[in-house]
């Protein structure tokens, strides 16, 4: 558990699934998880009994400010045509192989090392997993490239990109709107 002020990080719990919806929508867009997405998430994301996702909590409301949602290896969901991954082009097979789902923390606690923190935190439960990488995609547009350089400091390399990576999402883009024709680029860290 990381403590700063009154907020703490600490492995998500199945239990958070409507709160992390509610941030979600609040954060990233209006239905960008649906209820049912959330669960499937925060369930594929516990390796036997090491849950890899995690949440940043203010403990005094017991608000959620940010989330890392993360899939250990060999328990990543279906995915949309529209959502490839290029695992040809890695160095270990997918099987090895996490997944990076979403980083979002709160405006309010943005800049201050939090994202960080939270992907630490999945990372040292990923190495109990023996995973040898995570990948994720990080989106283009994002405010300041904000996303690409948090990715780069924690030692993330660019694999491809993918145009209107999120497109097929019916959610409310918070630089589109509604059809969101963002890029993404594959991401990936050699653990």
């Amino acid at each position: 558990m990381v403590m700063g002020d009154s907020l703490r990080i600490r492995a998500a719990r199945e239990s958070d699934a409507l709160a992390i919806r509610e941030f979600a929508d609040r954060n990233i867009g209006a239905d960008y998880f649906t209820p049912e997405k959330v669960q499937t998430i925060l369930h594929a994301s516990r390796w036997r009994h090491t849950m890899c996702s995690f949440v940043l909590e203010n403990s005094e409301t017991a608000t959620i400010e940010g989330i890392r949602l993360t899939y250990p290896p060999g328990q990543w969901p279906e995915r949309h045509p529209s959502q490839p991954i290029h695992a040809h082009l890695w160095r270990v097979p997918v099987g090895q192989t996490a997944y990076f789902q979403s980083l979002f923390i709160s405006k309010r606690y943005q800049n201050c090392g939090w994202g960080k923190r939270l992907s630490m935190a999945s990372i040292e439960m990923l190495r109990q997993t023996n995973a040898r990488a995570v990948v994720c995609h990080s989106w283009d547009e994002s405010p300041s490239n904000s996303s690409r350089r948090y990715l780069n400091a924690l030692g993330f390399e660019a694999v491809v990109s993918i145009p209107n990576f999120w497109q097929q999402i019916d959610y409310e883009c918070p630089r589109c709107g509604r059809g969101c024709e963002c890029t993404a680029t594959e991401m990936i860290l050699y653990i």
